[in-house]
């Protein structure tokens, strides 16, 4: 069985049915909503979506405006799931980190609410630009590429708030095709190995010798499944209790070097890993 092609169409499969179950709801939702569930944004806003208009003279928001606003913010979060899962499906060999998967759910959220108190106000878009400027945020990124994800997020929120889900429904979509297609070919990636040409696949078998198999064959599997382009369970693998052994290809982007480097940053330090080439 090929695990590494059946992760990933199972992952893609996730994500494609959730965009289409996304999309079916919205669409009847706004059937029988019209009113309250816009596709598509309108210029300019209409009053009933402004919440500074919409506000009495003691302070109580409308009904209406609270139905939207409820509704943007939870059509960003609704649109940023899929993103988040595919940053965990990308990230996952190498680790990813907690806290860019909670920014890019939470923050599209906060972004939402933001637009919808400050559009058509310049008085409090000047007010959020000082508070915003009062307010330092301090946090290095284990990876420079995690920065899009935090952009992306705040696109979604800033279509959500302004009603235009339609726009923030393909910025998602084309932003996981995307994604997706670099992680999966490798595009841009450089080898800085020696142990073998850029571009050329290796097939060999990889050993993993431990004393607790179960414990770490999670780790192993899903390492092979985003590094590997396909794998099978050796099985000479069955004949040593300690020793997992699995017949690998490589990807272009990855070499036995970096592949058994990545094996060991993961393992216990009482695991080892080793690679033994194969003729084809």
């Amino acid at each position: 069985m090929n695990g590494n092609k059946s992760s990933q169409i199972k992952s893609l499969g996730g994500i494609a049915a959730y965009y289409v179950v996304t999309v079916a709801g919205a669409i009847i939702l706004a059937r029988i909503f019209p009113q309250l569930i816009p596709l598509t944004s309108s210029t300019p806003v209409p009053e009933s979506l402004d919440l500074g208009r919409s506000m009495d003279l003691g302070g109580a928001p409308s009904t209406h405006s609270l139905l939207n606003a409820t509704l943007s913010t939870i059509g960003a979060l609704v649109l940023v799931i899929p993103v988040a899962w595919m940053y965990t499906i990308t990230k996952r060999s190498g680790g990813y980190d907690s806290a860019v998967v909670q920014t890019v759910l939470i923050l599209p959220i906060a972004v939402a609410g933001i637009v919808l108190i400050v559009q058509h106000s310049i008085a409090l878009a000047f007010s959020l630009a000082g508070i915003v400027a009062a307010v330092r945020f301090r946090n290095t990124l284990k990876d420079t590429r995690d920065a899009v994800y935090i952009f992306l997020a705040i696109g979604v929120g800033l279509a959500a708030g302004v009603q235009a889900h339609a726009v923030a429904l393909v910025m998602s979509v084309i932003f996981n095709i995307v994604v997706f297609a670099t992680w999966k070919f490798g595009i841009g990636e450089t080898i800085d190995d020696g142990d073998r040409a850029p571009g050329q696949q290796i097939k060999g078998v990889v050993s993993v010798t431990t004393g607790d198999v179960q414990s770490v064959r999670d780790t192993v599997e899903g390492i092979l499944d985003t590094e590997t382009k396909d794998w099978n369970e050796a099985s000479t693998a069955t004949e040593s209790p300690d020793n997992l052994q699995y017949i690998v290809r490589t990807r272009k982007r990855t070499s036995p070097k970096a592949l058994i480097a990545l094996l060991s940053k993961n393992l216990p330090s009482s695991a080892t890993a080793q690679f033994t080439l194969l003729d084809d």
